[in-house]
């Protein structure tokens, strides 16, 4: 097996991964050495191994890691059959800067097939920082309808949240298409008044269905962000022609490439992150987990997914199966459950990958007092 190895950042993560080089871009096999592969680690630091697999029945891996001619450690991992692509965590473990030597060997007949391996600095649960949470704006489209942008972004500082969302296809409690460098620069005054800052600005969703159009958008949200001091602009990623007809799958993900080639350059030159969003929904190129894999070569610094738990589950996709096999790949998290278990369920999983990336909680119902919602995302975030 010819095999290749590449570095890839995403945001502040530094991954490394390691891909099998052929057809498939799979590495598969059964009773036997599945690979051998060459390490490199930029620095010292604690990293936690996963691989990316989808096995066809209980699969047992040897997992050791070697430096010249000895082991440093040896793992057995037992892989439980679930017929999903997802990320599992195999080891923890100190790396030194310099090379080391992976080899994986399956114990069992039943097949498996290793998409790749990742290495993720692992920070322990008692060591981490809490995770900032932010509130969208998108409360006041459906509560305290009252409130104009300013009056929401107070009391959603009044309430304790760190961060602020923006959605910017709304010109009474967001930004509108008309909005003016004035406007924006109240916005931003005000924001730092308040000692907070804005996390991502929410621009409705991107057109694939014209090129020219989706272009504007994206360099227009990155106008909006720089204007209020956002890293992040944030987008599902649309397949509607109109009412009635949409691009297939096949010519979006097409177009969506094409895009992203052309738009890099914007994202990186203004250090603007593009947020792709999945989407519950006909309409969406992007709903399940599956679809965003099938786009993670598209992946850079300035190009992340957002995973938006509740989203997966109105797609038919459990969030856990969906973030254990995407949290790798992501910077930004929307939240939408009222379920305490749920919550810190899924904060769990995140601080088992060591993620240190930014949470949102997108409140699209009524009935549920802004407060109410602080403190169990405070309790579900804090829990260990």
């Amino acid at each position: 097996m010819n095999l290749i190895e590449a570095e890839r950042s995403v945001g502040d993560w530094k991954k490394i991964a390691f891909q099998a080089n052929d057809r498939t871009g799979l590495i598969e096999g059964s009773a036997g050495d599945l690979a051998r592969l060459t390490i490199n680690i930029p620095k010292k630091n604690d990293y936690q191994l996963a691989a990316l697999l989808r096995n066809e029945g209980e699969t047992e891996l040897t997992v050791s890691i070697w430096r010249g001619n000895r082991i440093e450690e040896s793992k057995q991992v037992t892989i439980e059959k679930d017929g999903f692509w997802k990320a599992q965590p195999i080891m923890i473990k100190q790396f030194e800067e310099g090379s080391y030597n992976l080899q994986i060997e399956n114990r069992t007949f039943n097949k498996i097939y290793i998409d790749s391996f990742v290495l993720i600095p692992f920070y322990p649960r008692q060591s981490q920082v809490d995770f900032k949470l932010s509130l969208s704006t998108v409360f006041f489209y459906h509560n305290e309808k009252d409130k104009n942008l300013t009056e929401g972004i107070n009391r959603i500082a009044d309430v304790g949240f760190k961060n602020i969302d923006i959605i910017a296809y709304d010109d009474k409690v967001g930004f509108g298409d008309d909005a003016t460098e004035e406007e924006i620069g109240r916005i931003r005054k005000r924001i730092n008044q308040l000692g907070r800052s804005v996390a991502s600005i929410h621009f409705g969703y991107i057109p694939l269905h014209t090129e020219k159009q989706a272009l504007e958008r994206i360099q227009w949200a990155v106008w909006v962000a720089r204007g209020v001091g956002a890293k992040r602009i944030v987008s599902p990623v649309s397949l509607d022609v109109d009412e009635d007809s949409y691009i297939s799958k096949q010519e979006g993900l097409r177009r969506f490439s094409s895009l992203i080639g052309k738009v890099k350059t914007v994202l990186e030159r203004h250090g603007v992150e593009l947020g792709i969003e999945n989407h519950a929904g006909k309409q969406w190129l992007f709903k399940t987990s599956d679809d965003f894999f099938s786009a993670r070569t598209l992946l850079s610094k300035y190009v992340t997914f957002v995973l938006d738990e509740g989203h997966f589950s109105m797609a038919g996709e459990n969030p856990q199966t969906a973030f254990r096999r995407l949290l790798p790949y992501s910077r930004y998290i929307h939240f939408k459950s009222r379920s305490e278990d749920h919550i810190i369920r899924l904060v769990n999983l995140m601080r088992s990958f060591g993620y240190d990336g930014d949470v949102s909680l997108e409140v699209e119902e009524s009935g549920f007092a802004l407060e109410d919602w602080f403190k169990l995302y405070k309790k579900g975030m804090s829990a260990k």
